[in-house]
């Protein structure tokens, strides 16, 4: 009992932990350098000139824009409405939207990792 105790403890000893080295960003960035963006809305923007922004699949929305990045994969949907005494409905709209899409992110994730 004596000698399986001694093993254990003998056994259980390895060599000391290793940090692992420093990460690296998966992607590699385009030079900063912005374009002067003016959609058909009462607004104007400074957006990347590796972007491009695409009107949105909401017709009933004039100034609903998807920014796309194709080199990375990526797309920034906005919108912009004003606001009319609303902005209580338009913070909880903003966060239905979101809630739905995390769901599909999720789901999109699961799918994944289980390929």
């Amino acid at each position: 009992m004596l000698l399986g105790f001694g093993l254990c403890l003998l056994t259980a000893c390895g060599p000391d932990p290793v940090p692992k080295p420093k990460g690296y960003f998966r992607i590699d960035l385009p030079a900063k350098a912005y374009t002067t963006w003016t959609p058909a809305c009462p607004f104007t923007a400074e957006i990347p000139v590796y972007a491009k922004a695409l009107p949105g699949n909401r017709p009933d929305q004039s100034c609903w824009y998807n920014l796309t990045f194709p080199d990375q994969r990526a797309i920034v949907h906005m919108t912009y409405r004003e606001v009319h005494s609303d902005l209580a409905q338009l913070i909880e709209d903003a966060h239905s939207y979101k809630s739905k899409h995390e769901a599909k992110g999720g789901e999109d994730l699961h799918r994944a990792r289980s390929a």
